[in-house]
């Protein structure tokens, strides 16, 4: 801006000069010496009025410059502080979030843990519950199958061949119970065959003496031929 004035208050002296150059070249003719003083004192005039404009421009760029780096410095500071301020803020409400969700995940994982605890103590009653069912189910059908057994077992020595069922039973991991109505076993197959002792006998086998009275009056009866 300044140069611009100085630029224009030179065009319009230079002009001046130009004018009142001409003017006393023609009036040097009649007045050499006159025209030569107004000449030198305009240029004096000139030369301080610009020295003057040039000092004034000098001192208002000088305090434009200072104001416009105290505004920058200003607003420097007020921008770091509000940095300052807006990081501490910042920090704070991401400290205050971080505590918030930890509290969050805590809670969350004491319920988690609650809820399993109690689901473990549902499923463990339920557990033993349906043991105990099964436990009562299974010694009722054992019991029913017990008692089912031993009235098979009852019933199939009632017929001629208890003793064959009673060891077939047996075999299979039972406890047959053998009931007899007289003092012997063998019901109507007893028989009694001396070649048959004879030949245990011969092959080892171990034999046992069963309702020995009956057998001896049985021998007697079969020697004289009934």
């Amino acid at each position: 801006m300044c140069t611009r004035v100085f630029v224009a208050i030179n065009a319009i002296c230079t002009r001046v000069f130009v004018a009142i150059n001409a003017i006393c070249t023609r009036v040097f003719v009649a007045n050499n010496a006159i025209c030569t003083r107004v000449f030198v004192a305009i240029n004096a005039i000139c030369t301080r009025v610009f020295v003057a404009i040039n000092a004034i421009c000098t001192r208002v760029f000088v305090a434009i410059n200072a104001i416009y780096t105290r505004v920058f410095v200003a607003i420097n500071a007020i921008c770091t502080r509000v940095f300052v301020a807006i990081n501490a803020i910042c920090t704070r409400v991401f400290v205050a979030i971080n505590a918030i969700c930890t509290r969050v995940f805590v809670a969350i994982n004491a319920i988690c843990t609650r809820v399993f605890v109690a689901i473990n103590a549902i499923c463990t009653r339920v557990f033993v519950a349906i043991n105990a069912i099964y436990t009562r189910v299974f010694v009722a059908i054992n019991a029913t199958c017990t008692r089912v057994f031993v009235a098979i077992n009852a019933l199939c020595t009632r017929v001629s061949n208890g003793l064959s069922a009673a060891k077939l039973l047996k075999a299979n991991g039972l406890t047959p119970v053998v009931l007899e109505a007289r003092d012997r076993v063998g019901g109507r197959t007893f028989t009694v065959r001396n070649r048959i002792l004879r030949l245990a006998k011969e092959y080892g086998i171990e034999t046992y003496k069963v309702n020995e009275q009956e057998s001896l009056s049985l021998n007697h009866n079969f020697k004289n031929g009934l």
